[in-house]
C-alpha cells in the first residue's frame, strides 16, 4: 500500500500537518501490514520516501487508519500513550 499526498500545515491548529493537495509537499509513504489482531487494529511497517513533519501521523489518519494513542490525529483512542515506534 503506498500513500502518495501532499502535506501542509493546518490553518486551525498550527501543531498538526494536513493532506492539502494545493498548498502542500509531496509525502510518500509505504505501508505494510505485519499482523492483523482480532480488535480491529494492526502492526505495521512504515517506509517514508519522504521526510514530512508528521507524516505517517498524517498519512495513517487521512486514510483512516489513525495511529493508536496519538492526541493530534486520533481522539477517539484510549491507549495512555502514542503506538508509534522508530
Amino acid at each position: 500500500l503506498v500513500f502518495q499526498d501532499k502535506i501542509g500545515r493546518d490553518r486551525h491548529d498550527r501543531r498538526k500537518r494536513v493532506v492539502d493537495p494545493k498548498n502542500g509537499q509531496y509525502a510518500e509513504t509505504h505501508i505494510s501490514r505485519l499482523k492483523q489482531f482480532p480488535n480491529k487494529t494492526s502492526l505495521v511497517r512504515c517506509k517514508l520516501k519522504t521526510g514530512r513533519t508528521h507524516q505517517i501521523r498524517v498519512h495513517l489518519s487521512h486514510h483512516k487508519h489513525p495511529i493508536l494513542g496519538d492526541p493530534l490525529y486520533n481522539s477517539k483512542s484510549k491507549t495512555s500513550r502514542l503506538m508509534l515506534h522508530a
